[in-house]
């Protein structure tokens, strides 16, 4: 593999939810008394899901803004069984005024979802109603300058609008941001709060903008709020889950995940990627392996960083299935077994994938799922 010798996770996601009857033996901090908590499971990830989807009715997406006409009101199944599915066309309001060939565009989802109806796959899931986020969720973890930035941009115009976006690093904005961005957090918090009830079994939200670079007070890197670390803190605060375990394996560092729960020993963060020394986006030392968390979340954070770059100089090939495995097998499965979570939520980016022109890493669908499966193995799978 190619670890960096001084080495150190945007998108959408994937729901699981209580195994009926089970209860998980959940110690809340080394050290500690452990207590029962009920077991929950939850992947979220960006991807045309899984082959072994279960079954389960199909019903249209809405949302608390005004319902897309091709997605009218729709109710979710309350029986527990099937994978959920949450997706809005209204998150491809969001787009590049100036670059319509941008990495992150509106066709990202588009074709998600239509992979998803052309494999049969979307009618064999259950639609979770999509929603805007609130100000209340937004302040979980963003200022309040942030929140009333990023919600003042549907006033402007698309040339204000644009200005806006230079000032922050790598974003783009256009007045159909807001609305886009509050449904992807919103939807995500949703999607989460499903499987944590027990609605759904598990769940994908196929939305964007996506959110592990979004720090509390800033957009950054193509997102604009933190959609999973919304939904995990969320979940927090109602009580559905108490020890959260997210795992980022996007080939950029979840950076602004990483700072949210960074002194919290109650979200064990693992993140897998390409690092370079540190020159590879987003950049600095918060990626490297010597980042561990602080105070009482100190040890709660696990970067594995590839030295892509180096590697390639040494003519090692790019880290791929076997290293991604191995980083999971070796280092994410023992230190999730002593964690225990009751709740796993996976940011997927699928920048990693072989043919990725920036990542430039091996891994292919058949690694997607194997990582996936061994997850399965965490909080009742």
């Amino acid at each position: 593999s190619n670890l960096s010798p001084d080495f150190a996770v945007g998108g959408p996601a994937l729901v699981l939810s209580p195994k009926s009857g089970s209860v998980a033996r959940a110690a809340f901090a080394p050290g500690t008394e452990q207590q029962d908590t009920p077991r929950r499971r939850l992947v979220i990830g960006r991807t045309p899901g899984d082959a072994s989807v279960d079954g389960g009715s199909k019903a249209p997406c809405n949302s608390a803004l005004a319902p897309s006409p091709s997605q009218p009101p729709g109710a979710v199944a309350s029986d527990g069984a099937g994978v959920g599915l949450v997706y809005d066309e209204r998150m491809t309001k969001h787009y590049n005024l100036m670059d319509d060939g941008h990495p992150e565009r509106p066709a990202r989802i588009v074709r998600i979802f239509e992979s998803l109806e052309e494999a049969g796959l979307a009618d064999r899931c259950v639609r979770i109603p999509c929603r805007a986020a609130t100000r209340e969720e937004l302040l979980l973890k963003h200022t309040e300058k942030h929140v009333d930035t990023m919600l003042n941009i549907e006033t402007l115009t698309e040339e204000e609008a644009t200005e806006l976006g230079g000032r922050y690093k790598s974003v783009y904005l256009c007045p159909g941001s807001t609305q886009a961005g509050l449904l992807a957090a919103g939807s995500v918090i949703e999607g989460v709060a499903a499987v944590c009830r027990g609605d759904v079994g598990r769940g994908i939200c196929v939305v964007r903008p996506p959110g592990h670079h979004a720090e509390c007070e800033c957009a950054m890197g193509f997102c604009m709020f933190g959609n999973v670390s919304l939904a995990v803190a969320e979940a927090q605060r109602t009580g559905l889950s108490k020890r959260t375990l997210i795992v980022d394996w996007d080939v950029h560092h979840g950076n602004g995940t990483q700072n949210m729960f960074d002194d919290d020993s109650a979200v064990l963060f693992f993140s897998v990627h390409r690092y370079d020394t540190g020159r590879f986006f987003p950049g600095g030392e918060l990626g490297h392996f010597e980042s561990h968390g602080k105070g009482e979340g100190a040890g709660y954070s696990v970067n594995v960083p590839w030295d892509v770059r180096g590697g390639f100089k040494k003519g090692h090939p790019a880290p791929g299935d076997a290293e991604y495995l191995e980083a999971f097998e070796k280092l994410l499965l023992p230190i999730a077994a002593d964690f225990q979570p009751d709740l796993v939520v996976v940011s997927a980016g699928f920048d990693a994938a072989a043919g990725d022109p920036l990542g430039e890493c091996e891994v292919t669908p058949a690694g997607y799922h194997a990582l996936t499966r061994m997850l399965l193995s965490l909080a009742g799978g």
